[in-house]
């Protein structure tokens, strides 16, 4: 089993390296994310349904942490195939939806996501049995 990066995951790691040797004066700071994270990609190469499933972000990805990080990959045969590393404090949503081609690797569009309007939210009601310790209006 083994791992693959996306573009824009090696960019992404690139980034965090940079940040971190520049705020911290430190490159030897940097590495050691960075190796902290890369050690990551090598567990879920070995075991890639390890991570959390992410369908509320987009069907077939999955997240896992690194520190303060998130990995955002999608299994594929029997690689992990990292598509983002983004810090636990940003928007991810808005980062997946925003780079939502790079998601694609097998050319499907999965198109905007839809919020549930009046109608949906109807369906979503629910009937419970009568609790005998339910007040009655």
């Amino acid at each position: 089993m083994a791992h693959r990066l996306a573009p824009q995951a090696r960019a992404e790691l690139d980034e965090i390296w940079d940040y971190i040797a520049r705020e911290s004066g430190n490159p030897a700071v940097a590495d050691r994310v960075i190796d902290s994270i890369t050690n990551r990609f090598h567990l879920l190469g070995q075991f890639p349904y390890l991570g959390r499933a992410r369908h509320d972000l987009r069907p077939g990805l999955r997240s896992h942490p690194a520190g303060e990080y998130v990995i955002i990959y999608t299994v594929d045969g029997a690689e992990a195939v990292v598509l983002h590393v983004l810090h636990g404090r940003r928007d991810i949503e808005g980062v997946i939806g925003r780079y939502k081609a790079s998601l694609d690797l097998r050319g499907a569009d999965y198109g905007p996501r839809r919020r549930a309007g009046p109608r949906d939210r109807s369906r979503l009601r629910f009937s419970f049995p009568e609790c005998p310790l339910r007040r009655r209006s």
